[in-house]
């Protein structure tokens, strides 16, 4: 995973290098411009099925047992913060970006047996993914055009799941804690929008889809005795959609 990273860094290395030389020496070529983005995604590395496995387990159990307790977790959504590069030339734009995304702390639920004591279940998680993207350009006028394209995403994610008393149910063989987190890599689509705000500013919005899908990470957990485990084995899938609205600042150089 490493080597993936290390090829995404090479390759917009030389994207850059190339867009600042040719032949005759160093000189400003077609338009670069530096920008912020924000915006918001639903349920960052996909823990919606381990989610419903809870929620459906705690609804089994108030309904067949007698006065249990629980409160179902809510499927998160994320915001969103990062940054991006772009360099526009003709009818082409070259675009390397990074973005964080974070759920908050309300994912949480828990389950309360008849005359037992609560067990208490949270879950966190962000992921941080890299785009390196090319498109093409449909221009409306100076600095107003939309663009479609793709390309390669390198990720960094983590998971965790914590329970205060899995004895308790609605699993009763639970860990204390499940941990993961690991770098892989993946590919997106990518459509937007700019259009110019004041001298050498311009708003931008964009839509990413992008797939990614992790090797099988090990475990950093504690079981319901307290002891580390590196199971149960677990592939995070980072995909996803995301909505990002931007400002950014076009270099004069």
């Amino acid at each position: 995973m490493m080597r993936t990273g290390k090829i995404i860094i090479i390759i917009a290395a030389v994207m850059i290098t190339v867009l600042f030389y040719e032949k005759k020496g160093l000189h400003a070529i077609g338009n670069f411009s530096l920008g912020v983005n924000t915006g918001a995604t639903y349920d960052p590395n996909n823990l919606e099925r381990d989610i419903n496995r809870f929620n459906r387990e705690i609804e089994y159990q108030k309904e067949t047992v007698s006065g249990t307790k629980g409160e179902q977790i809510d499927v998160p959504y994320a915001f969103l913060s990062g940054l991006n590069f772009k360099y526009q030339f003709n009818f082409l734009l070259f675009r390397l970006g990074g973005h964080f995304s974070k759920t908050g702390a309300g994912v949480k639920g828990s389950f309360t047996p008849p005359a037992g004591e609560k067990n208490e279940i949270k879950i966190s998680t962000y992921q941080a993914s890299f785009p390196l993207s090319i498109a093409f350009i449909l221009p409306v006028k100076e600095r107003t055009y939309f663009y479609m394209g793709g390309g390669m995403t390198y990720h960094n994610v983590y998971v965790k799941i914590t329970q205060s008393n899995p004895s308790a149910g609605p699993f009763p063989a639970s860990d204390r804690r499940d941990r993961y987190s690991g770098n892989f890599s993946g590919w997106h689509l990518l459509v937007g929008a700019e259009v110019p705000l004041y001298k050498n500013y311009s708003l931008s919005v964009e839509w990413i889809h992008q797939e990614g899908r992790s090797y099988s990470m090990t475990n950093d957990g504690i079981d319901n005795a307290g002891a580390k485990t590196s199971s149960p084995k677990r592939v995070i899938n980072a995909r996803g959609d995301f909505i990002l609205f931007g400002i950014n600042y076009y270099i004069s150089i």
